[in-house]
This record gives structure tokens, sequence and C-alpha cells, in this order.
């Protein structure tokens, strides 16, 4: 096979597959994609494209129901004076392929600044930590399909 970079992992299925592979048990992390860029962007928690059209990517919308929404029922989802979380984060890391997926598995205490590239433990937690990048380690690939 041909193999074209590290893997991107976009989502909970990604991650379920990823751990079914039986090549990484001896192991206790291996690297994926994802590395610290050097400045922190705001990201949408939910980027699947469904959720814009082509060049919308910097806002959100309600499609066809917004316009009825705020017409027939104006204070429906902000009650005056509170806030709300509207599905943005910021984080300082890319993909290795460039990659627009959100997702983030990391354990809980990461990441800790330990390092600037993301491994994906293999045992215990089975979820991401920051580590130095010069250390040697098996690595999850994308195949050219």
């Amino acid at each position: 096979e041909n193999y074209i970079d590290l893997v991107t992992l976009s989502d909970q299925a990604d991650m379920e597959e990823l751990l079914g592979l039986d090549s990484f048990t001896y192991t206790e992390s291996a690297w994926i994609g994802l590395k610290k860029s050097g400045s922190k962007q705001w990201r949408w928690a939910l980027a699947d494209p469904q959720f814009y059209q082509e060049g919308e990517t910097e806002y959100r919308n309600w499609a066809t129901k917004e316009e009825e929404v705020v017409i027939e029922y104006e204070d429906c989802l902000i009650p005056a004076g509170h806030f709300a979380y509207i599905g943005l984060f910021k984080d300082d890391y890319i993909w290795s392929d460039n990659s627009t997926s959100s997702f983030r598995n990391w354990d809980p205490d990461q990441p800790d600044e330990s390092g600037e590239c993301v491994a994906q433990r293999l045992r215990d937690s089975r979820l991401w930590d920051d580590q130095t990048c010069s250390a040697q380690k098996p690595f999850f690939c994308s195949a050219c399909v």
C-alpha cells in the first residue's frame, strides 16, 4: 500500500477502528497526525460539513428554520442576560494533512505542555497525550485509497 501521511481522526468511529487494530498491542502508545501549531485558532466543535454550505464556514446557521424561529419565538434560545456555548473552542493543534477535523480525545490531564506531538495511548486510558516529538514510537498512517 502507499501511505500518504499520519492518520487523521474525525470522530469516535475512527477511534474505535484505530483501537481495534491488533498490530500495536505490544506498545504503550503510537503517534497520530495531530501536532502543536504554535498559534491558537478558533474551531467549531462540530466541523462536519453538513452544518454549513460552501463558503459559510465562518458561521453556523439554522438552515431553513432560522427565519421562522426568530419571528415566532424571539428569545427561544438564550434568555436575556445569560450566556450560551455556541460550539467554538480554541486550541493550537493541527492535523498533519491540514484536515479541519476538530475531534479531540485528550486524557483529562492532557495536553500538559510536555511535548508538541500527539500520541494515542494504547493501554490504560486509550486517550491522547502530548509528548516530545523526538521520542521513538510506532505510528498510525493513512493509506492512499
